[in-house]
């Protein structure tokens, strides 16, 4: 149950769109982060996550107020699944081994671009395996093969990258 800390990088902070990917295979219960940036003390918070077997985005402004949270279930949660986050000018789109989601929206609708820029205020960092927010929220299990773009992701790109190791 180990975190990484990715280094202050304004290039991330910017971002309206983009696309976050990884392999996951969780074995927690609760809300486990995969990954997630703040500005600390809850301020901006983005996080995707897996909560109690749903694939989650949790974001908001400060104060830690959700004004975006959508939710995917995922069948066999616990098995090994290839996961994404799109987020481009008009929306975002959620992936599960490379097959495009319809997910609940509790806050927000499809139409949310929700991303780094809107999370970066002031000195964001970036974690994953575990919320910048609160240094809990541990990620239970394993991520492996995370990838962030500055652009959003096509499925066929998705499905290549899921089938493509990092080099």
């Amino acid at each position: 149950n180990s975190f990484v800390t990715l280094s202050k990088n304004d290039v991330y902070d910017g971002l309206t769109q983009g696309t976050v990917e990884a392999w996951v295979q969780w074995s927690g219960s609760g809300y486990d982060t995969i990954f997630s940036a703040d500005s600390g003390n809850c301020l901006n918070p983005f996080e995707l996550a897996m909560d109690n077997g749903r694939l989650a985005v949790w974001a908001g402004p400060s104060g830690c107020s959700a004004t975006f949270n959508a939710e995917v279930t995922i069948p066999n949660p616990t098995g090994w699944h290839h996961i994404a986050y799109v987020v481009s000018a008009t929306g975002n789109e959620f992936y599960v081994d490379g097959v495009k989601q319809t997910p609940t929206y509790v806050i927000g609708s499809a139409a949310t671009a929700f991303f780094f820029s809107n999370a970066a205020a002031g000195a964001t960092k970036y974690e994953i395996g575990r919320s910048v927010d609160n240094n809990v929220e541990t990620f239970q299990g394993t991520i492996d093969e995370v990838r962030i773009y500055d652009r959003a992701l096509t499925a066929t790109e998705i499905q290549n990258d899921m089938n493509t190791p990092v080099q």
